[in-house]
């Protein structure tokens, strides 16, 4: 089966009369393929999140290029398109704990920052007159 769930490129061709609604989940992607083809004559690996015949997402790379007939006409564009969805998840979950590791590591950074300022000398001193002050307003 076709990774967009329709059981043939044709059956998909058939099946999809506005591409940017039907086929990009980020319309702005479309135009961002449509300028490399125009611009470069070729698209690689550009990923994009697309919906599915029954409209569930999924996340393609694709790879295509314009075939140009001798006066630089675009006769067709060709190419493949591969789904990497796992990919994109499992990418999503690293940078997630990346995220999580580094909150841990500037909080411990912190914390060692916060014990240091403490044992220092003058830190001591403000603490005493701090006590000193907070008795003399006891008595």
């Amino acid at each position: 089966m076709h990774p967009f769930g329709y059981d043939s490129p044709e059956a998909m061709l058939q099946g999809i009369q506005e591409v940017s609604g039907q086929l990009y989940v980020d319309p702005h992607r479309r135009t961002e393929f449509k300028r490399l083809l125009n611009q470069r004559g070729e698209a690689r690996d550009f990923e994009f999140e697309a919906y599915r015949r029954d409209r569930t997402q999924i996340w393609v790379s694709v790879f295509a290029r314009s075939v140009k007939d001798p006066q630089g006409t675009v006769l067709y564009y060709e190419g493949n398109c591969i789904e990497i969805t796992e990919r994109k998840q499992q990418e999503a979950s690293w940078k997630q704990q990346l995220q999580e590791l580094q909150f841990e590591i500037d909080h411990k950074q912190r914390e060692r920052q916060v014990a240091e300022i403490a044992s220092t000398d003058y830190f001591q001193q403000l603490m005493a007159e701090a006590d000193d002050l907070r008795n003399f307003d006891d008595v």
